[in-house]
Formats: C-alpha cells, structure tokens, sequence
C-alpha cells in the first residue's frame, strides 16, 4: 500500500472501557497436616479435597497426627458449597519431646506459613480476597502476621479471639487498629450425630466460607454485610444473649467485636466493623468496595499505560461509566470523577503523570431502628362511631 499519497485509513475508539467488580474471589488458607510446608492453588475446596486425599499419602495421617486440613475443607464443601479459587499454605505439624515444644514448634511453623502467603501471586498470579488461620485464636502474633499478609494484599480477615468474657474480648481489641481485621468472640460447632457432641471450628474460618458462600448468590453480593445474615452452623461455643428487654451484644459492639446471637438460626452480629480506629474505615463493606473497585479499575484500564493522551478520554469516560454504574446498582448514592488539577502540574504532565480524583458516598446499611409506640386519645371519636351505629 502506498504511504505517500491516496487515501489512508486507520480505526480508533474514544469508547469507555467495561470495568467489572468480580464475585467469586479467592480464599487464602493456613492449614496444618503432616506434611512439609508448601503453598498449593485449586479452582475449587472440592478440588483440593480430591488432591490431598488422592495425591499425597503423608496427608491420610492427619486425623491421628492433629493436622485439620480435612475438617475445615470438608465443612466448606458440606456446609457452605460454592466454587472459588482457593489458595493454601500449608504448616507442618509441631514436632518435640513435650507437650510445649510441640507447641512453640507448631505456631512458629504456623507463622512462617503465614508469612508464605505472600508467595501466592508470584506461584499462582493468583491474590486472595479473604484469608484466615485455623485454630490459632487469640494469639497476637498470628493476628499482627495475618494483617501484615492483608495490608500486602489489600484482603480482608475474621479473627476468632474464642472467649466467653467480654473484658478479655475488649483487652485484646485495644492492641488492634486494623480496617483490614474484624473481631468475632466464639467459635462455632456442628452437631456429631455419633458421639452425639459439638465439633467446633474456628469462627475466623467460618467467617470466610460465609463470606464467599454469600458472594456466590450474586453479582453484587460483595457489598452486601454477612452480618445478621444466617450461618450455615448448628452452635456458638460463647452465645451472647440477645432478645426483647435484654441485649448483651451492645459491650462488644462498642468495642467493634462481632458476636453471634441465635435468632431464626445463628446469625453473625457485628454491623459489619472492622477494628479500625478510623471511624470511616471501621465500616466493612465500605472498604472492601474500595478495594475492590481499585483492582477492577488496575485491571481492566492497564492497557491505557503508555498510549497518547487520547487514551485519557476514554479513562475518564471508564471511570465515570464505573461510577454510573455502582450508582445504578445502589451500592453508591452518588459520585463524581475528575481530573485531580492540583496534582497533575505541568510538571507532572511532562512526566506523563495523571491523577484522577474519585468521589463517592456509598449506601449506607442501617444499624439501629427505633420505633416509639406513643399513646394518644385524638382517636376517640371512632369508638364514639361505634357505639352511635351498634
């Protein structure tokens, strides 16, 4: 084709890019069996339970060696059934001569799986969205490690502190201040028909297959609370009282610790906090959407990284159709995209730096209605009424 004269014709598009909010997100694990440490990825807990159970021999000890791996990924698949990825770190059992170097062994193995979770996007590109440690509750190193792995990966975790006193609960709280932590107070049983008994698991896991149980349902699940939404569990190992004329939740929930409360099954009670001092951020679904919306926005705009300044147009268009769209579904109330001018200097456009502001307020989720029952006579002229016409 000639490049000097004729007609030429190209093709461009000033149309906004889909930006899309994903539902069915990872879940990242510590689990313990006898095995050595290693981190594995599957498309489903049905898949890893296939694995481990046909795979790896060394793993069909677990039942006589401590490991949990196959209890907690069973009550995922039998209790609360839904196909996301599912990433795993797995820790070694603790090994020694007594009961206590066995222990120190083990939580120092637990830790250091901890610590391997950030190994998940370089094996698998591959980042979860929740995470939780089975069976280390109230332990303040576990729990500083595991936000340490949120912070990195912007997730989010339930954390069992499994104490029935309220002073305890509110002791361990005060040495947290993370949006990226919530607090629940018990851990939660099924019933053995067998022995005819409560098994109970670690609320923090639990908490997790909830939450990605109920992002399964629908596409904008990920911004509806868990909280007051019934679980999929027979028992709380520490129930708190909740009912007319006597309500023993408000002592944690003025710590920002969720209970459980039995009221038409067992339903999370937390108004969705997390143990953030920043009363903006102690709200749960408020910073998962953000976090959400950054990674959906990271992805699906990429492509705009080093192209002319034509491409901006449609980043901005993106945005603000993202924006509408949020609106539309009512996660936000309203919201507004603009070009951030104090930031982006000339200086800055010479550097090829742009900086975009995002405003927005989501929907609020309601927390505490009161109905006043107020007595009044203005009404008597009905009985009047009714005795005229008898």
């Amino acid at each position: 084709m000639a490049l000097t004269r004729g007609i030429q014709g190209n093709r461009s598009s000033t149309a906004a890019k889909p930006i899309k909010m994903e539902s069915a997100l990872p879940i990242g694990l510590v689990l313990l069996a006898n095995a050595e440490p290693k981190q594995y990825y599957f498309d489903s807990p049905k898949k890893a339970l296939e694995y481990f159970k046909s795979e790896s021999s060394f793993f069909k000890k677990e039942k006589s060696t401590g490991g949990n791996w196959e209890k907690y990924l069973n009550l995922w698949e039998d209790r609360f059934p839904t196909t996301v990825p599912v990433l795993i770190s797995m820790a070694k059992i603790g090994e020694g001569k007594t009961k206590e170097a066995v222990e120190k062994d083990q939580k120092s193995n637990v830790l250091t799986a901890i610590t391997a979770m950030k190994n998940f996007t370089a094996e698998f590109g591959i980042q979860p969205d929740v995470t939780a440690v089975a069976d280390y509750p109230r332990d303040i190193n576990v729990l500083k490690s595991l936000d340490v792995i949120n912070q990195f990966y912007k997730s989010r975790s339930w954390y069992d502190i499994d104490t029935e006193k309220g002073s305890d609960a509110a002791k361990f709280k005060d040495e947290v201040d993370s949006e990226r932590i919530s607090m629940v107070n018990s851990a939660l049983g099924t019933f053995n028909t067998v022995t005819k008994s409560n098994e109970w698991y670690d609320a923090g896991v639990v908490m997790a297959f909830h939450r990605a149980y109920t992002d399964s349902k629908k596409e904008f699940a990920w911004f509806d609370s868990i909280s007051n939404l019934s679980i999929n569990m027979d028992s709380v190992k520490y129930p708190v009282s909740y009912h007319d004329g006597l309500d023993e939740t408000d002592g944690y929930a003025d710590k920002q610790i969720w209970t459980f409360i039995k009221d038409g099954g067992i339903r999370p009670w937390g108004s969705d906090y997390t143990c953030s001092n920043n009363p903006i951020w102690r709200n749960g679904s408020r910073v998962r959407l953000v976090d959400l919306a950054i990674k959906a926005i990271r992805k699906e705009l990429r492509d705009s990284i080093d192209k002319d300044l034509s491409e901006l147009t449609v980043v901005k268009k993106s945005l603000s159709a993202f924006k509408n769209g949020l609106i539309g579904q009512g996660v936000l109330l309203g919201g507004e995209i603009e070009l951030d001018l104090e930031k982006t200097t000339p200086v800055e456009i010479t550097a090829g730096n742009f900086y975009f502001i995002f405003d927005f307020q989501d929907t609020p989720k309601a927390r505490k209605i009161v109905v006043r029952m107020n007595y009044t006579d203005e009404y008597s002229a009905v009985a009047y009424k009714i005795l005229q016409e008898a």
